[in-house]
């Protein structure tokens, strides 16, 4: 929907990050490419964090070396068609990364769970922030972070938020899954599974405390922008 190729670029990494974020403490994203690493952070547990496990460095293998290194294997053209621009996307399975049929299975879902987000709304930019080359809201440059929206511009966003969501907006009940990521308080944050976005649960102190990373709960939509959510825990009724 739009002809400005950095919108479509910020727009590919949201959707791409979305998409490996549905995958975390996977050992199946060694298909992505190395170096890469699941679990952790840290050796030792962050106060947050109810089922640590040290971090986890994945390893291809070519003969009988273990390789820390492999290119990506998914390479993302955006070229000119016409009136518009196109998203071209193509990935290579490796035996070297992984056994060659789940690799390719991977990617095959993977490109699929990809070509849906990119077909989703355009994300990533603010609202006002036409013709920057951005990683988002607030963002500046590429490589650098630039002056915040300004408090008329961060209005205008969530007056929009609604259209361009795929229909989400504040009150919603949806499905989501919680993940391991906590909020810098140690709060639950989680992942709304129709449209990949993440954020916090604002009153997680009312959550059950018998939730584990990795489930999917009921959650109600507290906020929604283009590419932002949180979430409100309710009761079930």
């Amino acid at each position: 929907p739009t002809k400005d190729p950095w919108k479509i670029m910020d727009h590919i990494g949201y959707s791409y990050q979305a998409v490996a974020q549905a995958y975390k403490c996977q050992r199946a994203k060694v298909a992505l490419g190395l170096p890469r690493k699941i679990y952790g952070p840290l050796n030792r547990p962050l106060r947050w964090q109810r089922n640590h496990r040290p971090p986890q460095h994945l390893f291809g293998q070519y003969g009988n070396q273990r390789i820390a290194r492999h290119a990506s294997p998914v390479v993302i053209h955006v070229g000119n068609m016409g009136d518009s621009l196109v998203v071209r996307v193509i990935a290579f399975p490796s035996p070297v990364l992984d056994n060659l049929a789940q690799c390719q299975k991977f990617l095959n879902d993977f490109l699929t769970q990809f070509q849906q987000h990119l077909r989703g709304p355009l994300g990533g930019f603010s609202q006002g922030s036409t013709g920057q080359r951005g990683g988002g809201p607030g963002r500046g440059p590429i490589g650098g972070r630039g002056p915040r929206n300004s408090p008329s511009s961060r209005s205008a966003t969530r007056r929009t938020s609604a259209e361009s969501t795929s229909g989400l907006k504040a009150g919603d009940r949806v499905r989501a899954r919680l993940l391991e990521e906590k909020t810098k308080r140690g709060g639950w944050k989680a992942q709304e599974l129709s449209t990949g976005l993440s954020g916090a649960i604002q009153n997680w102190r009312e959550c059950p405390s018998d939730w584990q990373p990795g489930q999917e709960v009921e959650l109600e939509v507290a906020y929604v922008a283009p590419r932002e959510i949180s979430f409100r825990y309710r009761p079930p009724r």
